[in-house]
């Protein structure tokens, strides 16, 4: 479980430096906008984004979602491949996020996001190929929300883009709640 206490670690590492210190990380923040004029930065900000939040509920709840999913997920499926699903459910949610404000919100596609939850949907989503089905009901929540709540504030498309992510690559590679892989 140590890839879970590290990925929870440099969250509130950053999270308190940039408390503390008041430093200012716009530049790492996604901000969809970014592919059209700075395709460079867009790339980075996939990656850096994950590891940024915004206030104490929100590194509170990552971190205690992410703690406790992990202690499950991470000996289940073992660290590195724990790793490769959290990182690319983030990115890809990062990216699902892109499409979502190109394709359907377009207003906001300057609008900065940041926080783990892509890189923790796509935990969920590894229990929902495993078989979980409360971890599928997430999921089912998560789209009538994105759709209907009006809540702006909360990047739904990233969550169900890591969502998937993390069930693809479960079904990949053929998890079963019955045994675990190694890499």
């Amino acid at each position: 479980m140590y890839v879970t206490l590290i990925m929870i670690g440099i969250n509130i590492i950053i999270f308190l430096l940039v408390k503390l210190l008041d430093i200012q990380l716009l530049a790492y923040y996604l901000v969809p906008a970014y592919i059209l004029s700075h395709y460079a930065r867009y790339i980075l900000t996939l990656f850096t984004s994950i590891f940024i939040h915004i206030d104490y509920l929100h590194i509170i709840f990552n971190s205690t979602a992410l703690f406790f999913l992990g202690r499950i997920i991470e000996p289940f499926i073992n660290s590195k491949r724990f790793l490769l699903i959290y990182i690319s459910s983030g990115i890809t949610g990062g990216i699902s996020h892109t499409l979502y404000t190109f394709i359907i919100d377009g207003e906001n596609i300057y609008t900065p996001v940041i926080g783990a939850s892509g890189s923790i949907s796509g935990i969920i989503g590894i229990a929902a190929a495993a078989g979980d089905r409360l971890a599928l009901f997430w999921l089912l929540t998560q789209i009538p929300l994105a759709i209907f709540s009006g809540i702006e504030s909360i990047a739904f498309f990233a969550h169900i883009g890591g969502f998937i992510t993390g069930y693809s690559i479960g079904k990949l590679i053929k998890i079963s709640k019955y045994e675990r892989y190694s890499f």
